[in-house]
Order: C-alpha cells, then structure tokens, then sequence
C-alpha cells in the first residue's frame, strides 16, 4: 500500500518541514523527502512506526556516539536532528540518492562491474573509521536497502 503525501507539515523547535514525496518504507517506518522551510533545504525524515518507539530511542542514542566522526571521510549519512510530531517521533537526516537495492531494481537486478563494486565496498568499511564504528554501534545492519549512494549517476559512490 502506497501512502501519497500531498502538503503534509511537520513542525519541530525550530524547524517546519514540507513533504515533497514518499521515498520508501522499512521494518521501522517510512522515509519522505521534505524540505526545511526556514532554509529550504531538502532532507529525508524517517518517520518511526508507534509500535518501534523504544528502538528510535536505541538508533538516537547511537546516532549520538557516532556523532564526532567526519561523515565524508567515515561515508556515513549525516544527521541533524530527531523531534517528535503528532504522536510520531521522526529523524532527520540528510538526503543522499538511492539505495543499492534502488539501483539494482533500475538494472533489472544485472550485476555490477568489478569497476563500480570495488569503490562501494572501500567506502562501506574505511580503514580509518572500522574501529570507532565498532566500538561506537554494537549492530549494523548492511543490507542493500540500507546502503544509500551519493551519485547514483556516474559511478555509484555510498
């Protein structure tokens, strides 16, 4: 079942969010690309089910240990807030392009080149982060879904 947003408001301290278009949907809940009225920025906003409150909890207390490593160098997906909405607790991140599996779909599942897995697999696990991950996250889930290119276009950099 696909839910359509059609101007849909979030309102968070001291943010308000406008609901652009549904990205998809996971175990947790759903994620849509907004943009943020005060800057105009666009973000994605994983709205999480009622029924996994305490596991948002869980993903916002790890979110926070990893929060002083550099995203560009440690390739993880920036984030900027959590605030809760009409009844809904909701995480904002910042919006990168597709997932892998998103990708995968578009090419009707062909497989890649050794050329174009060799730089999504060296920026899944750098060298330089591994640890700090490690001790910071006790699971990871790395799933083709969760695996989110920057630049699906050219070559697919996560």
């Amino acid at each position: 079942m696909k839910t359509r947003y059609v101007q849909v408001i979030f309102l968070s301290e001291p943010s308000l969010f406008l609901v652009e278009s549904f990205l998809g949907h996971g175990t947790f809940g759903q994620v849509v690309k907004c943009m943020r009225v005060n800057d105009t920025a666009t973000v994605a906003i994983k709205l999480i089910k009622k029924s996994h409150r305490i596991d948002a909890f869980l993903e916002i207390y790890n979110l926070h240990k990893i929060r002083y490593l550099d995203p560009d160098k440690c390739n993880i997906v920036r984030w900027y807030s959590a605030f809760e909405d009409r009844g809904h607790l909701c995480l904002e991140f910042e919006l990168l392009d597709k997932s892998l599996r998103h990708l995968l779909k578009e090419r009707n599942f062909q497989p890649l080149m050794l050329k174009e897995i060799r730089p999504i697999v060296q920026q899944v696990c750098p060298p330089p982060c591994l640890l700090a991950l490690a001790t910071a996250l006790y699971h990871l889930k790395a799933i083709q879904n969760n695996i989110i290119l920057i630049n699906s276009s050219g070559n697919p950099v996560v």
